[in-house]
């Protein structure tokens, strides 16, 4: 064989293999399955509120709760206590990053008025939540806040103005927390709770 000819052979032929190589990986890249994201499992449930526990919430967030239940269960609810209990399981869902799959799983909803919600979603997801990477395959290396413990400091009743309602006795709490480890998340806040019908909701977070 003519010497050129063997010169002009050899690099299409690295090119050929390198091609044939490239379309193989994408094949695979291609069939790779997204794992499907499970609801987690529901434990527990307080009929009536439309309050829901799940599995991977930890032990402090599960007690928590069971005291809520347990107070929502007495015929004449203390609703001080309720709004302490649902003020202090709000903080730990929400500012918990470490259980959360992806940056759409935003905690303590459940505990927000309807009238907020979306645009409260909407915030939490261009702040707090913005930079939480997805965890669908459970490797992610990402170091994220566990809230450990939530202390009420103050205890407030008074006049509240919402949707052009107005509610004599609204809840204004304010609370401190840590977190398993510090790693410069908010610690302090206040929340703003009212009466609609038998439940209590967040309406305002400062």
């Amino acid at each position: 064989m003519n010497k050129k000819v063997k010169i002009l052979i050899l690099p299409l032929l690295a090119i050929i293999v390198g091609i044939a190589i490239y379309m193989i990986f994408l094949s695979k890249e291609s069939n790779r399955k997204e794992p499907k994201i499970e609801e987690p499992k529901i434990i527990n449930e307080i009929i009536g509120f439309d309050y829901k526990l799940d599995e991977n919430k930890s032990k402090y967030y599960k007690d928590l709760f069971v005291e809520l239940k347990e107070v929502l269960s007495k015929e004449e609810i203390n609703k001080e206590n309720y709004a302490r209990l649902i003020s202090k399981l709000f903080i730990i869902d929400f500012y918990t990053l470490a259980d959360k799959i992806t940056r759409n799983d935003i905690g303590g909803t459940m505990f927000i008025h309807s009238s907020i919600k979306d645009n409260f979603i909407l915030k939490a997801k261009d702040t707090i939540y913005k930079y939480v990477e997805n965890n669908i395959y459970g490797d992610r290396q990402q170091k994220l806040p566990r809230v450990v413990s939530v202390e009420i400091l103050d205890v407030k009743q008074k006049s509240f103005t919402y949707l052009n309602k107005k509610d004599p006795k609204a809840y204004e709490i304010t609370l401190s927390w840590t977190y398993e480890e510090d790693l410069g998340y908010e610690t302090n806040a206040k929340i703003i709770l009212v009466n609609e019908e038998n439940k209590l909701f967040i309406v305002q977070m400062d």
